[in-house]
């Protein structure tokens, strides 16, 4: 089960992620992933990716994915799989909801979009014990 301490960090990093790049990413809600959903160009590149690297514990390349645990891998092939240039950052992946968030650039690499979302395995299936990431992300 999801504690309310691991809720309020998962909280805690979807509000950097809306804070990201001074504010200046625009959320969108993807339904067919369940996840926020953001897409910028290269001026946002650094700024974003320094967040992530700062909200989540590790990043996986498409070269490295196989090395991941089977949790992270399933998340990964749930998402299409990792392909070249594209990456997966998740945090807490021990616990039972792991936030995640997946670069995928497009156009030659002059936009990227990220998804996040999370993976509830083995959590709690009520309202209160799952991220709210629709409201967190003002959606």
């Amino acid at each position: 089960m999801a504690g309310t301490d691991q809720l309020e960090l998962v909280r805690a990093a979807c509000g950097q992620l809306v804070g990201a790049a001074d504010g200046a990413l625009e959320w969108k809600w993807d339904g067919r992933l369940g996840t926020a959903t953001a897409a910028f160009g290269a001026d946002l590149h650094a700024a974003v990716r320094a967040t992530l690297d700062a909200c989540f514990e590790r990043c996986w390349s498409s070269t490295e994915i196989g090395a991941a645990s089977a949790r992270v891998t399933a998340v990964a092939a749930k998402l299409g799989g990792l392909r070249g240039g594209q990456l997966l950052w998740v945090a807490s992946p021990d616990a039972p909801v792991m936030l995640f968030c997946a670069w995928w650039p497009w156009g030659g690499g002059a936009r990227v979009s990220i998804r996040v979302g999370y993976d509830a395995d083995g959590a709690d299936d009520t309202a209160s014990a799952r991220p709210d990431l629709e409201s967190w992300f003002d959606l």
